[in-house]
């Protein structure tokens, strides 16, 4: 496993910009990926639905939850499972950090066991 530093971390939006509960895109090459502030917490997802591609900067967070806009499947922003009621794999989930007033996402994504 790489260490912290062999990572590779992009900045992608001052911290100032993200609001508690909104969802806020960034687009890094073609990926798109959805950074929310929740609580004392900043999460980063893969920016669309995996059921039909829906952008997720378009939903709702609610609940601990981010919902897709397109059919309201939910997905938990502690670990990116779906919720009930959808047999959908989880949302890739991104390591981030706060560095001199920037968020930085680390473009490997976070594999668990």
């Amino acid at each position: 496993m790489s260490s912290p530093e062999d990572l590779q971390w992009i900045a992608v939006v001052p911290s100032v910009e993200l609001l508690p509960d909104k969802p806020h895109e960034v687009l890094i090459g073609e990926n798109i990926f959805v950074l929310i502030r929740h609580g004392e917490t900043i999460g980063a997802y893969q920016g669309q639905c995996p059921h039909q591609f829906a952008r997720l900067v378009e939903g709702r967070v609610a609940d601990g939850h981010i919902n897709c806009p397109r059919h309201m499947a939910k997905f938990r922003l502690s670990d990116g499972i779906c919720g009930p009621g959808w047999a959908l794999p989880p949302l890739r989930r991104y390591t981030v950090k706060e560095d001199g007033g920037m968020v930085h996402i680390c473009l490997q994504a976070i594999v668990d066991d």
